[in-house]
């Protein structure tokens, strides 16, 4: 999957087009059948002229999807095709208009197009986690798109604005275990950039993170994060445990890299 393209006419609202390339990343990824690029793989895409048939030999892929994002005050626009790179022919094609509260409903419209187009069923439990992932509250879903944003730039200024973001996020809903993840890198990221005592700072992230990972047992990145942050804190067999769980554990992204 590509980023999809901010068609908006404001830089500004680039938060929103890759928060929206970010939740199809990762509801695809938990699906079993599908074998889905990360994140980090995807964006190093951003902003380049690339053609499907590079992607897919750069990244051993067969289907490339990509889109664009339009928004008009409380509308939003997203165009999305499927392409066989290998051929080079369109598998599916479609635009969506609608209400910007709608945001939720409209990502898993794309999600079962895609799973169709590519004839793949899906479980029970892989709709139930692709549908249900995260909040249902658009002002919660958007300010952390934001804080992202912020937390990305790696800087003491943008850092704690991302901070601040991810604490109105939690104010909103208080269940969005995302936030509190988010929350936790602020204060991971606050070790690297000399803002805070080591210590401390390590200790709340932890606190944090395990917080998200209570809430939402499935979100890797905070796993990941959380053996980072216990190796930190001088806790190794810790981090060795959370490391061999995520290595060992049975997602589907995991039993692939077990067996390349």
């Amino acid at each position: 999957m590509l980023p999809f393209e901010n068609m908006t006419g404001d830089p500004k609202r680039e938060y929103f087009t890759d928060g929206f390339t970010e939740q199809i990343i990762a509801s695809l990824s938990k699906i079993s059948s599908l074998f889905v690029i990360s994140r980090t793989s995807s964006f190093s895409y951003k902003c380049k002229p690339v053609k499907v048939q590079q992607v897919s030999e750069e990244l051993g892929v067969r289907y490339v999807l990509e889109g664009s994002v339009q928004k008009s005050s409380n509308r939003i626009r997203i165009n999305v095709q499927l392409i066989d790179a290998i051929s080079g022919q369109h598998v599916w094609a479609e635009s969506y208009d609608r209400d910007l509260k709608d945001i939720f409903g409209l990502q898993d419209d794309v999600i079962l197009k895609i799973t169709s187009a590519m004839s793949v069923n899906l479980t029970a439990g892989e709709q139930a986690r692709a549908w249900a992932e995260g909040t249902k509250g658009l002002e919660a879903y958007l300010k952390l798109m934001q804080a992202r944003e912020y937390l990305r730039k790696g800087n003491r200024e943008s850092n704690a604005q991302a901070r601040r973001m991810a604490e109105e996020t939690i104010a909103l809903d208080p269940k969005y275990a995302a936030a509190y993840a988010l929350l936790g890198a602020t204060h991971q990221a606050d070790v690297w950039l000399g803002a805070s005592r080591p210590k401390d700072s390590i200790a709340k992230a932890i606190e944090l993170t395990q917080k998200a990972l209570a809430l939402n047992g499935s979100l890797a990145e905070a796993r990941s994060k959380l053996g980072v942050l216990y190796s930190w804190s001088s806790t190794p067999i810790r981090a060795m445990r959370i490391f061999t769980w995520r290595r060992f554990s049975g997602t589907p992204e995991n039993r692939r890299r077990r067996f390349r």
